[in-house]
């Protein structure tokens, strides 16, 4: 293995289902994962590449999707010649809103929520800051629920309970990992 690609991808078992994510997790759920494969009695067999968030969220800013979807099919081409049969990508700044925050909150959630993920982890302050927006986005502005669209707010909203509906896109990821590879 040459040294770009040790730095880059490390082999757990025999790959039978592959996950790039940004450097810090397999997956941003990793906890998630191991247990859906542990309840389906499989062994859950990964390698990993590493994809760098600081080139991610570049190119995101620059509207450049064509230059990082080359990043990632020299990625993706790395893994199928390790003998990967699957690939999940972990989107960062593919999000849906239906009703967003004011645009200077917005700007603030775009500063807290690129800090969060390129650190892997979430502050007090970040998440007194989304749990503020959540509640403001329930109780003034009439949602329903609030889609954690960012696969790593999940970090932010760490606790059991919310007093409102909360959608973890990261979970929903994460199982639909688990629905491929135990296939």
């Amino acid at each position: 293995m040459d040294s770009e690609s040790s730095q880059q991808s490390r082999t757990f078992g025999t790959p039978r289902m592959v996950l790039s994510s940004k450097p810090r997790a397999p997956t941003d759920k990793p906890d998630a994962l191991v247990k859906l494969y542990a309840t389906a009695e499989k062994r859950l067999e990964l390698t990993i590449a590493n994809a760098d968030a600081r080139e991610l969220v570049q190119h995101l800013e620059a509207g450049e999707p064509t230059a990082q979807a080359a990043i990632f099919a020299g990625y993706i081409d790395r893994l199928k010649a390790r003998g990967c049969a699957a690939v999940a990508l972990t989107p960062m700044g593919a999000t849906v809103e239906v009703i967003s925050l004011p645009a200077d909150e917005l700007r603030a959630a775009h500063a807290h929520y690129i800090a969060m993920a390129v650190a892997g982890r979430a502050t007090h302050e970040q998440r007194a800051f989304f749990e503020k927006a959540a509640t403001q986005l329930i109780n003034v502005h009439g949602a329903k629920a609030v889609v954690l669209g960012g696969t790593d707010l999940f970090l932010a909203f760490d606790k059991p309970d919310y007093p409102y509906r909360v959608v973890d896109c990261a979970q929903v990821h994460a199982e639909a990992i688990a629905r491929v590879g135990l296939a």
